[in-house]
């Protein structure tokens, strides 16, 4: 047994670590070809008449630009799991995803960035910043069009949640953060609640689509179920930050809700950590200290600032290391402490509580898939972020 941030966490060969070894290569390939149509979907769906917009959306989804596709592979999976219909899920998954990259180009002009995924930001590229906000711009407003596309009303609500809070993390990120539970609040808002609410989605349309086929009915509403309410609130604490009330209308709903948010917010410790370890030449992206130039304090500058009780370190931290040596200060701070094995192990208990949630969702079988290995999978990709290098 070993213990990481409290946690108890087994080792033993019934362990999921154990299990996770198992991943099925059928479950790869399904996952895989998917993707595929997903992909054709997403460039169908972000074409344009306007030459500008065009020329930007094929540099953004171009196979060079796509990265590791980690938020449509775990909708398509839970889609499988939970029993969304092929249409269904993949068109939640090209929603996410083009929510997320334009996420990403928003970010980029706001940080004055250079390179994402090794390659030039399109700022850079268009030499306009304007232009790179209004491509963001429009490919929002495709993926509003391709929700309202799926006619079921809940959903709509959910990811246009996700995209108030996007708004409402990057505001807090433009101010200071001096505490764990401010710094997740702000994950959870930038990163986190496009993959919890879009996992949760993708059971809320397999529920629909269930019951429409039992009942007839048209409309989403018509199908609401109203026996199982959980309403649900986290404080603001050292595990899972702020997040605002929300009530669930079924088991699974929640579960998928979870899974998605412990996945997103050991994904954004993991991804802070790497900027403090692996070279700007392995993530693709600047590193190196890159988020203290920018005035950003993150999981592991925060540990070790606590470690540390250093007032010259928490006076940097609140000025935004905007003062000659503060950056420096920074960097060896984290360097004789132990703020980066703390932000990994507070990482690993998000993937546990990722596991446990992925456990509880009530999988459909389908002709054509494993269940198990659509759970397995959901486990396998928690872990693998551990493991992240870039």
């Amino acid at each position: 047994m070993f213990a990481r941030c409290g946690v108890r966490i087994s080792r033993s060969p019934s362990s999921p670590f154990r299990r996770l070894i198992s991943f099925s290569t059928s479950q790869h390939a399904r996952t895989e070809h998917e993707i595929g149509l997903v992909n054709d979907l997403l460039m169908q769906s972000v074409a344009s008449n306007h030459p500008v917009m065009h020329r930007a959306a094929n540099y953004l989804f171009s196979p060079a630009a796509r990265g590791k596709q980690f938020r449509p592979r775990l909708v398509l999976t839970i889609g499988r799991l939970a029993g969304a219909s092929a249409v269904d899920r993949q068109t939640l998954a090209a929603i996410t995803e083009i929510i997320h990259s334009a996420s990403l180009i928003h970010d980029d002009v706001i940080d004055e960035a250079d390179t994402r995924r090794s390659m030039a930001c399109l700022h850079k590229v268009e030499d306009c910043t304007r232009l790179a906000v209004l491509a963001g711009d429009f490919l929002l407003a495709r993926a509003s069009r391709m929700l309202a596309s799926l006619r079921t009303p809940r959903v709509v609500s959910m990811l246009s949640e996700t995209l108030e809070h996007l708004t409402l993390g990057e505001c807090i990120q433009m101010g200071v953060i001096d505490n764990m539970p401010t710094y997740l609040e702000k994950t959870f808002y930038k990163t986190a609640s496009l993959l919890a609410n879009a996992s949760r989605a993708a059971v809320v349309l397999a529920e629909s689509k269930a019951c429409k086929t039992a009942s007839g009915a048209s409309m989403d509403e018509n199908c609401a179920s109203p026996s199982f309410k959980l309403p649900f609130a986290l404080s603001k604490d050292e595990h899972s930050g702020s997040v605002l009330a929300e009530s669930f209308e079924s088991e699974n709903e929640e579960a998928a809700y979870m899974y998605g948010k412990h996945v997103g917010i050991s994904f954004q410790l993991i991804d802070d950590v790497l900027d403090y370890t692996q070279s700007s030449a392995i993530v693709g992206k600047p590193s190196e200290g890159a988020d203290l130039r920018q005035g950003l304090a993150t999981a592991p500058v925060l540990f070790a600032a606590q470690e540390h009780k250093n007032r010259d370190l928490w006076d940097a931290i609140r000025r935004r290391f905007g003062a000659i040596g503060d950056v420096e200060l920074a960097l060896n701070s984290v360097k004789n402490s132990k703020g980066v094995e703390q932000s990994r192990d507070l990482a690993a208990w998000h993937a546990e509580e990722a596991l446990k949630a992925a456990r509880r969702i009530t999988a459909v079988s389908s002709g054509d898939s494993s269940v198990e290995d659509e759970r397995t999978a959901l486990e396998y990709a928690a872990m693998q972020l551990l493991k992240r290098t870039r």
